[in-house]
């Protein structure tokens, strides 16, 4: 029965790949709505949310192994999700209230976006680039040409982070991670982490299904 599962979950995740990846090519995926500036993460929210996408990029989901030396992180936050967190995510029955409470946060803020500051505590260096920035480094990494630019060298993909939702005492927090390395080669997947102390986020092992290329 699990393998029957894992099967049919791994047909879903390559069948959708294609639209995800499809977007990312076409730049659809970074496009800014005309409008307002976009706002930085809110100052209530900022604690919880640079230590959890920290925790994430401590430990990225790829679709290969991880050999980026520096990490390309795309400077807003949202990205199209392709999988929906209900779908996604069996959480045990004693944790059904709360996430209730944080699909909630999802179904109210899925279309928020943020502008990220250089706060994230990882091992590795990292880059925040803005739309242009990223799209000359996919155009770079079309035509398989060594970067230009010298803090582009030794990165593979372009990591977007999707906003962070949470239950209502916050003890519970979700985000998508997705991660653009070319045509065909990219990986998305729903994390969720449980509130271990005030400024530890342990990853629970609730998500059953990715889309993968």
């Amino acid at each position: 029965m699990a393998g029957n599962l894992q099967g049919r979950t791994r047909v879903k995740a390559n069948m959708r790949i294609g639209l995800v990846l499809l977007l990312l090519m076409n730049g659809r995926l970074f496009a800014q709505p005309a409008g307002a500036p976009v706002p930085a993460v809110p100052a209530d929210q900022k604690a919880d949310l640079y230590a959890i996408y920290s925790t994430v990029l401590g430990r990225p989901a790829l679709s290969h192994p991880d050999t980026n030396r520096i990490y390309v992180i795309r400077d807003i936050t949202g990205t199209a999700y392709s999988q929906e967190p209900a779908d996604c995510i069996g959480v045990p029955s004693e944790y059904q209230s709360r996430f209730g409470e944080l699909l909630e946060d999802f179904a109210k803020r899925r279309n928020q976006k943020y502008r990220l500051e250089r706060a994230l505590s990882i091992a590795r260096d990292y880059e925040l680039l803005d739309d242009a920035g990223i799209a000359r480094f996919l155009k770079e990494r079309e035509r398989d040409a060594a970067p230009q630019e010298d803090r582009f060298a030794g990165a593979v993909d372009v990591i977007t982070l999707g906003n962070v939702y949470f239950d209502r005492q916050r003890t519970l927090a979700l985000v998508v991670m997705n991660s653009f390395c070319g045509n065909l080669c990219g990986f998305q997947s729903w994390r969720i982490f449980e509130r271990r102390d005030k400024d530890t986020w342990v990853e629970r092992p609730w998500v059953h299904c990715y889309t993968i290329s």
